[in-house]
């Protein structure tokens, strides 16, 4: 046709449109009237036949996940969704995981290094003042010269010589005390050993305080009166003893002012503040050969955190990082196989993300460790200690790693597989419960802005959390965490660390220097910062984003900002301020007793402390409200609250 159609033609051609439409309903009608026929028929039939004998055949076009013969009515497990080659898979690396976490707990997490020989610098100990079988060592020749250089009234004086001007100054080297004695007062060498033994012995009495201001005071004297009563029996040089009950006796005096001031500090160190302050920088590759202190692995770490007092600090490490890695595998299992009700199945994959990253409390008290032991003390000879990072530790991190992904993989393919489900029967639930169908008809009511309405319905309860977060976090970022403090008989060093400089510790010149490990030090700086600065900041500039979206921008984010929240969530899931609190706070606690019970017979000589200052007060104090904060952004997942419009 070659023209325009004239007004009388277009009526006949909508006319036979209309009519052919008629007839293609007609026909469609007849049809659907006579499939219901058929199927009421069919219907009829089936029900016969389940009167004759008692089973029902399954639709074919029902699109749910085939029920098991052995579930219960309304429960299935995750295999039947995925079948027994990805079950088998999954169970494969779970299996895997756990060897890896096992071999991470049965290596050395770190070994501990000294410039002196532990085996060869130990201390000598004097005879036990109970014990009646010590015998004195010093000759004849000796007792003479003892009474002629004054006898007990100028031993102390010549102990003061020894300890502080001989060659420098001998302080606790046993050596140079000995051989102070041997050339400036003319005793014999195995004599000698008994006066190079009360300086230690002093220190172990506690006796440094009072000496150091008045090393022949009555104070001094009395303090090392257990020194002195082992010296003569070391000695044999029995005249020292008249002069020890004389002081003995007047010290003892009901009322005495001197021996109450004695008793007052006898039993206490002078106090960090009373003492100079001064961290001592040693040059390192001065260092020939360094020795093994401690090897320090999962297993005895335990051990003598137990044995040394700090319990606290074993029951952390054994609930979090002994039991828990194990725990997630079988519970990641169990769900996988046990048959269960959607939400138990989606509660549990998500608590099991939310808590993954609490295993890593034991990679931050390793942390804490290798930071706190580098130690630089100067007792007459330069003693410096520090310690290295093993790969165990860095095997734990990566199990722990790999278990996290294993969990996050589980927990979207069983999302993905029950949206797709919902999706295809209408947004009800995987076996139709009236429950799930009244919830998803409730949360058809969405917003019209937004595809995923917010947790909350105040919209400045979010922004106030998050704000709130933000500015704890940076506060408590900058200010200090913790405060380890180290003391030789000179001075004390007093180290403060914020949450980027003790990080930044592991790899510093103390970190590095000699460090025959020097890659997995990096490594755990790189998880640091990752898992401590990184996450935090990016949850938070994602949160950020939402709430601009929801205020100021009014949905510029579009559909994009349900992904969006959902990022956040699984980011905020591996942040780990938290854990980082209750690693600091455990190895904080009982610190000087877990280093004294793995410095052996060495920790006479060690006088460490620490301390919680603001930044810890104020991250714990943000890791509760950052929570919140999270918690009122978040995306229900299918089966809590699902959302039919969650496209």
């Amino acid at each position: 046709m070659t023209g325009r159609l004239s007004k009388r033609e277009r009526s006949e051609l909508v006319a036979a449109e209309h009519h052919a439409d008629n007839q293609s309903m007609q026909k469609s009608t007849n049809h659907a009237k006579g499939k219901k026929h058929g199927s009421s028929a069919a219907s009829s039939r089936k029900e016969q036949e389940i009167g004759a004998s008692g089973a029902v055949e399954p639709a074919h076009d029902q699109v749910t996940a085939p029920p098991s013969s052995s579930s219960p009515p309304g429960k299935t497990n995750i295999n039947q969704y995925f079948g027994h080659k990805i079950g088998f898979l999954q169970i494969l690396s779970l299996i895997l995981n756990a060897g890896l976490m096992v071999y991470a707990h049965l290596g050395l997490s770190a070994v501990i290094f000294s410039s002196q020989n532990p085996d060869s610098t130990t201390l000598p100990t004097l005879p036990d003042d109970n014990d009646s079988t010590a015998t004195g060592q010093c000759s004849a020749a000796d007792l003479a010269n003892y009474f002629a250089l004054g006898g007990s009234d100028a031993q102390s004086g010549q102990s003061n010589f020894c300890s502080r001007e001989y060659n420098g100054g001998c302080l606790l080297d046993t050596d140079c005390i000995e051989e102070c004695f041997q050339l400036q007062y003319g005793y014999s060498s195995i004599c000698s050993t008994c006066f190079s033994a009360i300086p230690s012995c002093g220190f172990q009495q506690n006796c440094v305080g009072v000496c150091l201001t008045e090393s022949s005071g009555d104070a001094c004297r009395i303090c090392n009166i257990p020194c002195q009563k082992q010296f003569v029996k070391c000695s044999g040089l029995a005249g020292s003893a008249n002069s020890l009950s004389v002081t003995t006796a007047a010290a003892e005096t009901e009322g005495d002012p001197t021996m109450q001031a004695a008793n007052a500090t006898s039993n206490n160190m002078p106090s960090f503040q009373d003492m100079p302050q001064q961290c001592n920088s040693f040059d390192y590759e001065t260092v020939g050969q360094w020795y093994v202190a401690y090897p320090l692995s999962f297993v005895e770490s335990i051990e003598d955190a137990w044995n040394g007092d700090a319990k606290g600090l074993a029951i952390v490490i054994v609930i979090f990082s002994g039991i828990w890695p194990y725990l997630k595998n079988v519970m990641l299992a169990l769900i996988w196989y046990i048959p269960c009700t959607r939400s138990v199945q989606t509660h549990t994959l998500l608590w099991l993300s939310r808590l993954s990253k609490y295993t890593l409390v034991d990679v931050f008290a390793v942390i804490c460790v290798l930071v706190a032991i580098q130690l630089q003390l100067d007792y007459g000879v330069e003693a410096i200690v520090r310690a290295e990072a093993r790969f165990s530790i860095i095997a734990f991190f990566l199990a722990t790693l790999w278990e996290f992904i294993h969990i996050e993989i589980v927990k979207l393919m069983y999302e993905r597989k029950i949206l797709g489900m919902d999706h295809s029967k209408g947004g009800r639930g995987d076996n139709g419960d009236v429950e799930e169908a009244r919830e998803a008809a409730a949360d058809k009511k969405s917003d019209e802005l937004f595809d995923e309405p917010l947790p909350v319905k105040r919209l400045w309860i979010p922004i106030v959390l998050v704000v709130l977060s933000i500015g704890l976090y940076l506060a408590g970022a900058i200010l200090d965490l913790v405060t380890f403090k180290s003391a030789d008989t000179a001075s004390v060093c007093i180290r403060n660390y914020n949450l980027v400089t003790l990080g930044n510790a592991l790899v510093d010149y103390e970190g590095l220097a000699a460090n025959m490990t020097p890659g997995q030090s990096w490594f755990l700086y790189l998880c640091w910062v990752f898992l401590l600065l990184v996450l935090p900041i990016a949850t938070h500039i994602m949160q950020l984003l939402v709430l601009i979206n929801r205020t100021i921008a009014k949905g510029f984010l579009g559909p994009k900002e349900k992904h969006v929240r959902t990022w956040t969530s699984n980011i905020w899931c591996f942040a780990t301020i938290e854990v980082l609190m209750i690693a600091v706070f455990s190895i904080e606690y009982r610190f000087p007793d877990f280093i004294s019970r793995i410095a052996g017979d060495a920790a006479v000589l060690l006088r460490i402390d620490s301390d919680l200052n603001a930044g810890f007060a104020i991250l714990t104090v943000y890791s509760i409200i950052a929570g919140f904060a999270q918690y009122t952004l978040r995306v229900c997942p299918p089966g809590i609250g699902y959302r039919k419009n969650e496209a």
